[in-house]
């Protein structure tokens, strides 16, 4: 019974957060407006490993 509620427990913690995640090298409008310097540089570095791959 404890496994069965510890289980449901963990599930209901994982669903229950919402987790906006961008694709790798990607930014929102926002971000690359803030700060161009730090998005260029998150940017290429994104761009340069899909080059990899």
């Amino acid at each position: 019974m404890k496994k069965i509620f510890t289980t449901f427990l963990a599930a209901i913690l994982f669903l229950a957060c919402e987790i906006d995640r961008l694709p790798h090298g990607s930014m929102d409008s926002g971000t690359i407006v803030d700060d161009p310097d730090a998005a260029l540089e998150a940017l290429l570095n994104g761009t340069y490993a899909q080059l990899k791959a």
